[in-house]
């Protein structure tokens, strides 16, 4: 329990300075809000494994509308579409062998990081801050707007999605 609470801290800690990072001379304007822990995506209930190598698109920002499509809560999360980063908990559930998860805002380039490794017979998890919202989302029509992408590299695995928080400007 207290290495999953500094993980949350350490990540806490992180996202505010990825989202805060104001210009010289302007106030930083954007706040923390932490919610109960919330199912976003289980793909063992829907969509199945990602196969190593694939991306797969997954969406957080609802307002309260299902997530079942995607094996979250029927309820939705209640995350508000003025969010602009999530607290995002990455769980890598029986892969088929060693890989890493790769997760970044559905308008963003792939990043080379990744959020997670994992390695045969085992279940892991990690705690992330990812950037959903585009400057003017929700105003363009057709942007992704509070969607992210998850890509499973090298080896296939199951994934587990919970929001712990977001960060609205």
């Amino acid at each position: 329990m207290r290495q999953a609470t500094s993980v949350a801290l350490s990540a806490l800690i992180v996202s505010a300075a990825y989202v805060s990072a104001p210009a010289q001379g302007q106030v930083a304007t954007t706040a923390y809000v932490g919610v109960r822990p919330c199912r976003v995506a289980d793909t063992r209930l829907a969509g199945g494994p990602l196969a190593g190598g694939e991306t797969r698109q997954f969406r957080v920002l609802t307002d309260g509308n299902p997530l079942d499509f995607q094996g979250g809560n029927p309820n939705g999360c209640g995350i508000p579409f003025d969010a602009v980063v999530v607290l995002l908990n990455f769980v890598a559930v029986d892969p088929d062998g060693f890989g890493h998860l790769t997760a970044f805002g559905a308008a963003e380039q792939q990043p080379l990081a990744a959020v997670l490794s994992y390695g045969p017979g085992t279940t892991i998890a990690n705690a992330v801050p990812i950037n959903v919202a585009p400057a003017d989302c929700p105003a363009v029509v057709g942007e992704p707007c509070g969607e992210f992408n998850v890509v499973a590299g090298v080896s296939g695995t199951d994934i587990v999605i919970d929001v712990y928080g977001y960060f609205i400007d």
